[in-house]
């Protein structure tokens, strides 16, 4: 796995740029500076009490010693370090060359999102939503597994300027957020019937969709060292089972019997696909059937196919019932988004916010 700074931001998961998992993805957690903000200049750093878990390795110790504490915001108290505000900071510059106001702007925005996952963990707090430590620690491990070696997971960190402690705290603040979404907002979220259907009108033309068929078939399976002779004895045996059809036996029924597909179980049926979901020989011998015609014996990489063509789309917008559960999580995901833009508009209300002055903070390499 490559080793990068913006790699383990990712990994927090997506912490500094105010990300909601489950598909909620909020790139701003309001759309207001903090009214109760105010910039003055920082006191001293002040390094964080807590113990640690566990040892720290030669490299935490430097990456901690690296580390600037001094506050960029603060909030009910809790300090928010530099260190912190410049790797959110460095994420979101990745790639981008922005002019002297819109650098203004983007920090401005990534000490927003500071101070709300800020309000939003402590509210989980005070709720008993927070994540255990242990729960923090099993994160950790996981994420470790994912590298080639203990070794080089504990590089990535010390690229990120992190450690491993500061991963599972970074962790379990995003797992709290998420709880305290997935209990207190979410239920308040409903996408009416109304809704999805002015979406559906208004995205329409979006909802594109390549010409589509519905397909059963019977899949005669053919061993790749098989001879010429045992070749043809198997393509004898998916002629006799084309006559019986032919014939008017029932095509389900003979699936389940002979099908070596795992659409057998199904009575063959493969639901729908368009061209390049398929082999190709397969694909261009049903689009060229007729709506519920039966092909000649079809031969692909996997064996012998009788294929049945049960129905067809023409391309064109794809029904409301075809996007249903698309649009609803969409709705669902802008909604849960203003849902909880209020909820914390309203916690920034209550608290007590400082921001200092980063006007200096133009590093960001």
């Amino acid at each position: 796995m490559k080793t990068n700074k913006r790699l383990l931001w990712i990994l927090v998961p997506a912490l500094l740029l105010a990300g909601v998992t489950a598909g909620v993805l909020v790139g701003r957690l309001t759309a207001k500076p903090a009214a109760k903000g105010c910039k003055v200049q920082p006191p001293p750093a002040a390094a964080e009490s807590r113990p640690p878990q566990r040892p720290l390795s030669t490299q935490e110790k430097k990456t901690l010693a690296a580390q600037d504490n001094t506050p960029i915001v603060r909030v009910e108290g809790k300090a928010v370090p530099r260190w912190m505000f410049a790797n959110a900071l460095h994420d979101r510059l990745a790639g981008k060359s922005p002019s002297e106001e819109e650098l203004h702007q983007i920090e401005d925005k990534t000490i927003d999102n500071l101070v709300g996952m800020e309000l939003l963990s402590s509210e989980a707090a005070r709720l008993g939503l927070a994540a255990g430590e242990a729960g923090g620690q099993l994160r950790l491990a996981i994420v470790e597994r994912s590298y080639k070696s203990p070794e080089a997971f504990n590089q990535s960190l010390a690229e990120a300027g992190m450690t491993r402690q500061q991963y599972a705290d970074l962790w379990r603040q995003q797992a709290a957020v998420n709880r305290l979404v997935d209990e207190k907002i979410k239920p308040g979220v409903i996408v009416t019937k109304q809704e999805l259907e002015q979406m559906y009108q208004e995205e329409k033309k979006s909802f594109q969709r390549p010409p589509r068929v519905r397909a059963s078939h019977i899949l005669i399976k053919v061993d790749e060292k098989a001879t010429e002779q045992e070749r043809a004895a198997t393509r004898e045996k998916a002629e006799r089972l084309r006559s019986q059809l032919r014939q008017g036996a029932d095509f389900a029924a003979l699936a389940r019997e002979h099908s070596a597909c795992p659409s057998a179980h199904q009575g063959g049926d493969l639901g729908w696909f368009d061209r390049g979901k398929m082999d190709p020989a397969f694909s261009e011998a049903t689009f060229a059937l007729a709506k519920d015609a039966l092909s000649d014996v079809v031969a692909t990489s996997f064996g012998y196919h009788i294929i049945l063509k049960t129905d067809e789309r023409p391309a064109g917008p794809a029904s409301l019932d075809e996007v249903r559960g698309e649009l609803t999580e969409a709705i669902r995901k802008a909604k849960t988004k203003v849902a909880l833009d209020r909820y914390l508009a309203e916690l920034r209300t209550r608290a007590d916010i400082e921001i200092y002055d980063h006007d200096h903070d133009h590093d960001h390499g």
